[in-house]
């Protein structure tokens, strides 16, 4: 009998204590009725672990930027009283083994115990993981500021190159690397140490990518300049038959440069290096470099210019002129006989010049100066602007001068 009652009562007392406990949790959260939803949206995730993956030789695009949706679920008080700031996102990259597509979880800190979170959007993420590439580049130095009175910049130079580290899709942003130095009121040729910056087409600078080193000595160097005409350049090589060198350019014609002021003095014209027409035909045009004695340095450019050289054809024409003139003659003489009225002439020249080339354009006649009454043999002159007379047939009349 006494057994019986221990055992009711403590059935009973478990009774109670679930009771109690429920009753409990309803005070503390309310019931299901009253539980309310919260958003919060646009948590920025932090990415920890990027250390664990550059020592895997991986890395992520730092461009991108990534964020979830918080819902929560609790009573209106507990809900009104949670501090969104205090709320953070974070996504462990040390999973992360591989290149390619990497989806850890999110982890949530900071939301009240009395508030539920109902749910997160998204639960993971897509990150993409690259491997780390590396390249060398040489450095690229700009000035700011004006040196002292009367001085140039005329050379800037890193005296190294640096490595570029990053995912292949921010390294191949990369087209220059700059070092910028201020030379404001420097007097005298210097040693400085700059940081560098690698920059995209637009001269943007590109994050997610390392300079190794980051901070590079340079020299500058100062000096004064001065414009110089360029030589014609000689050619090497021989044209095909038939063709002629008409004209040879430079593209400048002209170029600054740069050095001690003693060194530069005596330097009006700098040669060109010679290009080669071996066997052309046609108009040669090719990049040659401008000759530059020591200390000496192009400060507006390269020292690369085009050289034009203009290749003609060189043809013959054959012309049959009728009309010879007599000149000189004197006054109480005249023409009795010519043994032939028909002179052929052929012309050589350029063929653009030959194609307009009529017998108008050329002139024949004997000069008959000094002779007398009686029969001379005489040599034909043909005189024309256009093109070399290369033949004359015959080259000599024979004529026959009579008294008027």
């Amino acid at each position: 009998m006494n057994k019986r009652k221990l055992t009711l009562n403590n059935g009973v007392l478990i009774m109670i204590s679930v009771a109690l406990a429920f009753l409990l949790w309803i005070y503390v959260n309310g019931s299901q009725i009253d539980m309310l939803s919260q958003d919060i949206n646009n948590i920025p995730v932090a990415l920890t672990g990027q250390d664990a993956l550059a020592e895997k030789g991986l890395t992520i695009n730092s461009d991108v930027k990534y964020y979830v949706n918080l819902r929560l679920k609790g009573q209106q008080t507990k809900l009104a009283s949670v501090d969104a700031s205090s709320i953070k996102a974070e996504v462990d990259m040390k999973g992360a083994r591989t290149a390619g597509t990497f989806q850890p979880e999110v982890t949530i800190t900071g939301v009240p115990n009395n508030v539920i979170i109902d749910e997160i959007k998204p639960e993971a993420l897509s990150i993409e993981v690259y491997e780390i590439s590396k390249k060398d580049q040489t450095v690229n130095v700009i000035t700011s500021g004006k040196p002292a009175e009367g001085l140039k910049v005329i050379a800037t130079k890193a005296t190294e190159t640096v490595r570029l580290e990053g995912d292949n899709k921010n390294l191949a942003k990369v087209t220059d690397v700059t070092a910028t130095v201020d030379v404001q009121d420097m007097a005298q040729d210097s040693v400085r140490f700059a940081s560098v910056t690698a920059t995209d087409k637009n001269g943007d600078v590109v994050s997610g990518v390392t300079c190794n080193p980051a901070v590079v000595e340079t020299e500058i160097t100062l000096g004064v300049t001065k414009k110089v005409e360029l030589n014609a350049p000689k050619t090497k090589g021989e044209l095909s038959s038939g063709y002629k060198i008409t004209d040879i350019k430079c593209e400048p014609s002209s170029v600054q440069i740069g050095g001690k002021a003693d060194v530069l003095a005596g330097i009006n014209h700098l040669d060109v290096e010679s290009v080669s027409v071996e066997g052309a035909v046609a108009n040669v045009t090719e990049s040659s470099r401008v000759i530059l004695p020591s200390g000496v340095m192009i400060t507006d450019g390269n020292n690369e210019v085009k050289v034009t050289v203009s290749v003609s054809q060189i043809i013959e024409k054959s012309f049959n002129i009728d009309t010879i003139e007599n000149k000189n003659l004197s006054g109480d003489l005249q023409v009795q006989k010519i043994s032939e009225s028909t002179v052929n002439v052929k012309i050589e020249g350029l063929a653009e010049e030959m194609n307009n080339l009529s017998p108008s354009d050329i002139e024949v006649y004997l000069d008959l100066s000094g002779k007398k009454e009686g029969v001379h043999t005489v040599p034909i002159t043909v005189k024309t602007n256009k093109g070399k007379v290369t033949s004359v047939s015959p080259s000599k009349l024979k004529i026959e001068l009579t008294k008027k």
